[in-house]
């Protein structure tokens, strides 16, 4: 019966095939003769789309849809559409705009490719605008690669990118001028060749990393003001074309290749030869040899490099060209290098590659008299800093002290400045609420000064100092912290030295699209030198290195000392040369278990780079500081481990000092020291000192900005920057406003000699020592109860006064020993204490970050709590008289010991358990808080939890940083299947994204049959999963709450408040206090839960229709997808909720596979007649070879 079952329908469908052969598919009705014998699998010109029509009223099958994913507030601020062709090339086209405050996506939803096939679409860019994705392939939302304009040296470029690498395809992207864009994709390989206008563009062999397949189709305006570009003929097809990149020769030979010389670098460019994939250049000291390849020059997909040399000589040169089939050597070429002599360093101590940058020597002096700022377009206020970055050519000095409070990004380009902070009267310049971009700038010279944006603006992700695409910088004696992204970057650049400086205390849950954030920064640059600061307390990047044009990056990392970081130490390195070479590394209480050995992870996969690691002093690991190769961890099958540093031009080249002997003069001279070292960084440094330090999110956890005191200007009569008293002392006029311009016999000019004479580079900070002995980090206290806050303080010079602080509120003061203070009547909450102490020279610090928890008691005869597991911090429930529940814990359920606060019902049966949850703490991502139902109390009951949590929102579909999920345990003793650190945890466990606070949970148990449901108003539910957990009659039933824990000795504290509490279950009369679970002992530190299979989609939800039985899920596979609901009728697996009804699966019909697969082939055939769509499923079956079994 089979078999006839089996032959009838490809007999009937073969007949309905046949009668319907010259019926046309939308998708392919302009396919023109030579492209019949492709495969399409998307084919879309937008000639039958009328005119006008919105990419969101697309018929439903062309699947393409409308997203904004920097839009928080979920609604579309441009409208994609359909337009005739400004240039009257194409036809109908989709115009895609911004407008200036969002960044909206045009998606392609496409069948898997799992297979090589082509990908491309004709684009044209009326207005360019740095990071528009013109091709952007996608597996679910992670990013494969992307073909995208970018702004890279002043130039318009298009780009080939993949996360972490940057390649440039055209050099001079064209405005209003339609490009042909393709990429051949090889997924199983990871792998993508970009074509433009047919012409194939060399690639570094960069893989995908995450993705192993592609979903989607993207093309995207980014959120910069006025933004315009068009997009045509989106095309899908099975295959790419071999010959394009396998050609059957060798490249041909280099030619006409152009060499110039400027000091110590030597500049290469050449043109193209066909088929090559890559160069390499290689240099020698003689016309015979030995040719070696050049650090940075090795396998470029560009045709011209720069590289630096380390002296004075004759160099000689070729270019091989380079494909799979072999290389072919250009002729020999040479030039004669010489040395600029007499070039003077910036200031005296000015070290590494940006020693000789100049400044404002020589130029106009702007004095800044005021710290008021203003807006771009508004009204410029003469003598603010804003206003003084107006212009090049000028040196900026200060005649006041105070923190400036910026009214936005201070975004300049600057050439030729000095910017000395050390002239500021008083306690010096800090800028608040955004950062400093120096992106661009050429030849500035920054000192003394402190950067901190703080939590303000952090939606707006500001760094505090950033810059890219910059020349000849030196930064010195300056103090960042508190950005939301990363704390101080600077790559892509050339000729840099950022020394004595500390960048420290990064937010790390502030309003970064990427939830926890919190990174110090990425260091990089041709010939760029860090040395003698301070990277302390920062999750991750401490730093990260790259950031790169492929060939340009030399970095020395040299006599810094790093604390306190996470996840990762040093690392990256996407085309980057790096010296690791000692560096003073000292693990903090943030630091991971398995990341306390960690010196370097180096490199990126499929990103070539090299690291010399030396030297290095790793605090309580003597074997990893005796042999630094026990900390190179996980190096990338593309990075080289060398055993001689990397060559620095001699001139520039800085000797470091043996590791443990730079860790004192680190500690007290880095920073802004002059005119006095802020709380902020004596508080980091103390922290260093002692051990402590934690990860904030705010400043406001730490006492906020410190008051900086300004003292009255010296007299400057001319307002050339010098003061009277000190022209007079050297033998100047101070009626001449134009002698602090003239170079001296020294190579400075008078203003420099002045400027240098304030900034002692041997100074030492003295700041006191500011303790807080009680109390204590983490303890527990009741509210309404009085805190004695009791301090240690020591200083050289006497103690003025110590000030108390709750966050950034001032509490009270105290001016004479014992400097303790009372705080009366603690209020509910978690509060972060802190003490600042002032000495009688104005020296000040910061006791260090210490969340305290004041709690209420429980209030209440229905609710029992326990910790369940090892927590860390003691969890607590309390209930007012409005019945809000307050649920906070500690710990981190995961693997088979789940620790968190639990608050509970014993019910009995079947029913509902339903509450709004109002807020939750932001601590870290994937901290869950939420509703659960378990066996029993012990740490590995099985148990299913609904719950909410902060997660990483930077995919297209997450417009909020919130998610729902259902984590469960089947039975006793298993491993929980929960959020972990997935990055996506919707991707492993059933969930829910762009939900918000408050949101509503609700768990409906049927027998063992848990589901979950979530809603916005407690009215139209939303399923998020079904589970069978294994459950007595009597279940504990109520709050779970954690703070995602991991291993390092860091407790986090989340407090939960949950309201409109219901249940349709039966409570137990029996209100004897039940056993506390018991301790099944230490289970150990637990790693990160392997990633499972692709959850299948939800069906959707009918207008009562009845939930059928959940797909299985195979071993780490992927589940079924769910079955559909009808407007009434029942629903197959994994089906939408109805309100009320039994449960069953297609009405209890089931069918053997093949007649299954017979009738539907039937049904398939009935439709294409009614669709006229039968040269579809006529290529789809000689495509898939389609057999019914």
């Amino acid at each position: 019966m089979d078999r006839i079952r089996k032959y009838f329908a490809i007999f009937l469908s073969i007949i309905l095939l046949t009668t319907t052969m010259n019926s046309i598919s939308i998708a392919e009705e302009s396919l023109s003769a030579n492209e019949t014998d492709l495969d399409y699998i998307v084919n879309d010109d937008f000639e039958d789309i009328p005119l006008h029509t919105a990419v969101e009223e697309f018929p439903s099958d062309y699947n393409y849809s409308v997203v904004d994913p920097w839009n928080r507030e979920g609604t579309i601020k441009s409208i994609p559409r359909v337009v005739e062709d400004p240039l009257s090339e194409n036809g109908n086209v989709v115009f895609i705009e911004d407008l200036g405050d969002s960044a909206v996506a045009v998606v392609k939803d496409i069948p898997r490719q799992e297979e090589p096939f082509t990908v491309e679409l004709d684009f044209m860019a009326e207005t360019f605008g740095h990071a528009t994705k013109v091709l952007r392939i996608l597996d679910g939302s992670t990013v494969a690669a992307e073909i995208e304009l970018r702004s890279i040296d002043g130039k318009n470029i298009l780009g080939y990118s993949i996360p972490g690498g940057h390649e440039i395809l055209v050099d001079d992207f064209q405005l209003d001028t339609w490009y042909n864009v393709k990429m051949l994709v090889d997924p199983e390989n990871q792998q993508a060749t970009p074509v433009i206008n047919d012409v194939v563009k060399p690639t570094y062999n960069w893989r995908f990393l995450n993705a192993t397949g592609v979903t989607r189709v993207v093309t995207m305006a980014p959120g910069t003001p006025a933004i315009s570009s068009y997009m045509d003929n989106l095309k899908v097809y099975e295959g790419i074309d071999e010959e394009l990149i396998n050609p059957d020769n060798p490249p041909e030979k280099v030619e006409n290749v152009e060499i110039s010389t400027e000091d110590l670098s030597i500049f290469l460019n050449w043109e193209p030869v066909n088929s090559a994939r890559s160069y390499t250049v290689k240099m020698a000291t003689d016309p015979n040899g030995p040719f070696e390849e050049v650090v940075g020059a090795i396998d470029l997909v560009i045709n011209y490099t720069k590289i630096d040399v380390v002296r004075d000589g004759t160099y000689y040169f070729i270019v091989e060209a380079n494909n799979a089939k072999g290389s072919t050597p250009s002729d020999v070429f040479s030039i004669q290098v010489e040395e600029i002599a007499g070039k003077m360093a910036a200031f005296p101590g000015a070290e590494g590659g940006g020693k000789y940058t100049t400044g404002g020597r020589g130029h106009d002096v702007y004095t800044v008299t005021t710290l008021e700022d203003y807006s771009p377009g508004e009204t410029p206020i003469e003598g603010s800093l804003r206003h003084a970055l107006t212009e090049n050519n000028r040196n900026v000095v200060f005649a006041v002290s105070g923190t400036i409070y910026l009214k936005d990004d201070l975004s300049v380009r600057l050439k030729n400045v000095t910017i000395a902070g050390q002239t500021a009267p008083g306690d010096g310049i800090t800028l608040a609420n955004y950062g400093l971009s120096i992106g661009g700038s050429e030849n500035v010279i920054i000192r003394y000064l402190r950067v901190r944006p703080g939590a303000a603006n952090a939606t707006s992700e500001p760094d505090a100092i950033d810059g890219v695409d910059t020349k000849d910088i030196i930064i010195d004696h300056v103090s960042t912290s508190w950005a939301t992204d990363e704390t101080f970057s600077i790559y892509r650049s050339e000729n840099i030295t950022v020394q004595n400086s500390i960048i420290s205390e990064s937010l790390t849950m502030s309003g970064h699209e990427k939830g926890k954030h919190g990174y110090g920064g990425i260091f990089g640059g041709k010939n760029a030198t860090y040395f003698n600061n301070i990277i302390a307390t920062h999750t991750n990047r401490n730093p990260r290195i790259g950031g790169s044009t492929p060939g340009q990056t030399t970095v020395d990392l040299q006599n810094n000392l790093i604390y306190n970081w996470s996840t990762n130490s040093i690392y990256g390195g996407n085309f980057s040369d790096v010296n690791v070479v000692n560096n003073y590394m000292k693990p903090g209480p943030g630091t991971r278990e398995d990341k306390k050995r960690v010196i370097v992870n180096p490199g990126v996969y499929g990103s070539p780079s090299s690291w010399y690691v030396s030297g290095n002093y790793m605090d309580g690991e003597a074997d990893v500081t005796a042999d630094n190769s026990k900390g190179i961890f996980n190096p990338a099958d593309d990075a080289t481990i060398r055993t001689e540093p990397i060559p620095f031009p001699e001139s520039r080249l800085r000797e470091p000092k043996p590791a443990t002997d730079i860790y004192n003069e680190v500690l007290y001279k880095a920073g802004a020291t002059l005119p006095k070292r802020d709380a902020v960084d004596a508080r980091i440094v103390q922290d260093i000192i002692n051990g402590t330090g934690r990860f904030i999110n705010t400043e406001e956890e730490v006492g906020g900005y410190p008051e900086l005191k300004t003292l009255p200007a010296l007299i400057d009569s001319d307002g050339d920057g010098i003061p009277d008293e000190w022209e007079i002392a050297n033998g100047l006029d101070p009626h001449n406003p134009e002698d602090g311009k003239i170079i001296t016999d020294s190579g400075y000019s008078n203003l420099e000699l002045y400027l240098n004479s304030l900034a002692d580079m041997e100074h030492s900070a003295e700041n006191p020592v500011a303790q807080m002995t009680n109390p204590t980090l983490n303890s527990i206290h009741e509210a309404g109860n009085n805190i004695e806050i009791t301090t240690n303080t020591e200083s050289t010079n006497e103690i003025e006064k110590v000030e108390f602080f709750n966050g950034s509120e001032k509490l009270g003061e105290a001016t004479a020993a014992p400097f303790n203070f009372n705080w009366e009547n603690a209020s509910d909450g978690t509060h972060f204490v802190s003490i600042r102490v002032t000495d009688t020279k104005g020296n000040q610090t910061q006791s260090t970050s210490a969340p305290i928890h004041v709690n209420s008691p429980l209030n209440s005869t229905s609710w029992r709590a326990v910790d369940i597991g090892d927590v860390g911090i003691e969890g607590n429930t309390s209930m007012d008289e409005e019945e809000m529940l307050t649920v906070k814990g500690s710990g981190r359920i995961t693997a088979r010991s789940d620790a968190f606060h639990f608050a509970y019902q014993e019910l009995e049966g079947d029913g509902e358990f339903i509450a709004q949850i109002n807020s939750i703490t932001a601590v870290d991502n994937n901290a869950i808080a939420g509703i659960t139902i378990r066996s029993s109390l012990e740490r590995d009951a099985a148990t299913a939890i609904l719950s909410t949590s902060y997660i990483k929102s930077d995919r297209i579909e997450s417009r909020t940083p919130y998610t729902i999920n259902l984590s469960s345990r089947l039975v006793d003793g298993e491993t929980i299947d929960t959020l972990n650190n997935h990055s996506y945890p919707d991707l492993h466990i059933p969930g829910l994204l762009s939900t918000n606070i408050p949101y509503w949970l609700k768990l409906v148990r049927s027998g063992n049959e848990i589901s979950g449901y979530a809603s916005p108003d407690g009215e139209n539910w939303t399923e998020v999963g079904t589970k069978n957990i294994e459950l007595n009659d009597v279940a504990y039933v109520g709050f779970a709450v954690e703070s995602a824990n991991d291993s390092s000795a860091i407790n986090n504290y989340n407090t939960a408040q949950f309201s409109n509490i219901s249940t349709t279950m039966t409570s137990q009369e029996d209100t004897e206090t039940p056993e506390e679970p018991g301790d099944t002992g230490d289970s150990g530190d637990t790693g990160d839960t392997g990633d499972t299979g692709d959850t299948g989609d939800t069906g959707d939800t009918g207008d009562s229709g009845d939930t059928g039985d959940s797909g299985d899920t195979g071993d780490s596979g992927d589940t079924g997808d769910s079955g559909d609901t009808g407007d009434s009728g029942d629903t197959g697996g994994s089906g939408g909720a109805g309100n009320s009804g039994e449960r069953e699966g297609l009405a209890g019909v089931e069918l053997p596979n093949t007649a299954t697969n017979a009738y539907l082939w039937v049904v398939i055939g009935l439709l294409s007649i009614a669709l006229g769509g039968t040269v579809l499923i006529v290529r789809y079956l000689r495509k898939k070879q389609i057999i019914f079994n």
